[in-house]
């Protein structure tokens, strides 16, 4: 068997559902990895912490693999024993991570090994940020969620997730902004605190906007429901890192990090523009006016730091005039195909002439990339997957 096929394991993040609410239904782990990788790149550009910016990115796109078998355990105040529940999920989590690294392909599972035990075992300052940023991400994300508070109290929340913060300035700064807001919106089961004054002009606030990404879907199917963009980036992310580990010496020159934020930040357009589907007789004549005129509007909505890079991203990703943004491309194009090996019922009116028409032009560069297209082809045809 291939190992595009072992990778596709972790495709099942998308189906893991966390506590926290995306309108009507629950965030999945894969959306929670996407916005804590973001929320780490804001804090980053805009602290200038020292700190090992590529290892803090893998830390946390790996962080979660392991709820692939054990499920997530949320922080919740309406659990009864908070503290047998952990220890609980503690045990799931090491049977579920011995499981896993023997499912992946064996790059991802040595890359994956040595990372979960960094994260874990939260020794090293990239870790310890890590830890800190996705814990700091599930309280962001729940600002749009007031629903999903009941039983809370602001005690309850400075005794379970202060202690992540405390080292970095930064975070610690956030997370009174963001106690602050849940107290002047009444979000704590207890009386409300007033603050003079108050007002959202603190910077996470414009940041948020990146969170409506989670509730923008594609035409992919995950379970009962669409793909959003969100875990799209994510899988399209980790699907670069397997390619990069895995052909190193095919790839030469490359400049891993950076296609990686390429594609971290490739699709933030569609908040405001929505997904455009490839499938056969899809016309979209404005998709280039639409995207320009949603590009304008959220670099404007964004914090500046972030609004700045971003816009230097969607120039060099749209513009495919260097290596890494064409790999960029391609990976997150293939990433769409090999979602889909999981969900048949997605092909109808699909051939393998009109796939080939509309990806090959991204893939053709990359030897590598062309060799995992053709056996999603070959899996597509020997697994009846094309009507025409």
């Amino acid at each position: 068997m291939h190992d595009i096929h072992k990778f596709r394991n972790i495709y099942k993040l998308k189906s893991i559902y966390r506590f926290a609410s995306v309108y009507d239904r629950h965030e999945s782990a894969a959306e929670h990895t996407w916005s804590a990788l973001m929320l780490s790149d804001y804090i980053l550009i805009k602290s200038n912490l020292k700190i090992d910016r590529p290892k803090v990115l893998e830390l946390l796109m790996y962080h979660d693999l392991v709820e692939i078998y054990a499920g997530d355990t949320p922080i919740d105040p309406n659990i009864g024993d908070q503290k047998k529940a952990e220890h609980e999920q503690s045990i799931k989590e090491h049977e579920a991570f011995e499981r896993l690294v023997k499912e992946l392909p064996e790059e991802i599972s040595r890359r994956y090994t040595s990372l979960y035990k960094e994260y874990v075992e939260h020794k090293t300052l990239e870790s310890r940020f890590a830890m800190g940023i996705e814990h700091l991400d599930a309280e962001i994300h729940e600002m749009d969620h007031k629903e999903d508070w009941k039983g809370w109290t602001e005690k309850f929340l400075r005794n379970k997730k202060q202690k992540y913060f405390k080292e970095f300035p930064i975070m610690m700064e956030i997370f009174e902004e963001h106690i602050r807001y849940l107290n002047y919106n009444g979000f704590f089961d207890e009386p409300k605190k007033t603050y003079d004054n108050y007002d959202k002009s603190h910077d996470i606030h414009k940041f948020r906007t990146i969170y409506r990404l989670k509730s923008i879907y594609r035409l992919n199917t995950v379970d009962d429901r669409h793909e959003s963009t969100a875990e799209h980036t994510w899988s399209a992310m980790m699907l670069a890192d397997y390619i990069l580990s895995k052909y190193s010496s095919e790839f030469a020159g490359i400049d891993k990090f950076k296609v990686l934020e390429l594609i971290m930040y490739h699709d933030l357009v569609e908040i405001h523009a929505g997904d455009t589907p490839l499938y056969p007789g899809m016309k979209d004549d404005d998709q280039k006016k639409r995207e320009g005129e949603a590009f304008k509007k959220l670099i404007a909505e964004l914090p500046q730091e972030t609004s700045e890079k971003y816009r230097l991203l969607h120039s060099e990703f749209e513009g495919l005039k260097t290596k890494e943004a064409r790999l960029a491309k391609a990976v997150e194009e293939l990433d769409s195909s090999i979602h889909e090996l999981d969900h048949k019922k997605d092909w109808k009116g699909w051939s393998e002439k009109f796939l080939r028409e509309k990806k090959t032009r991204y893939y053709q560069e990359f030897p590598v990339i062309m060799e995992l297209f053709q056996e999603f082809l070959d899996y597509a045809n020997d697994n009846g997957f094309f009507t025409q």
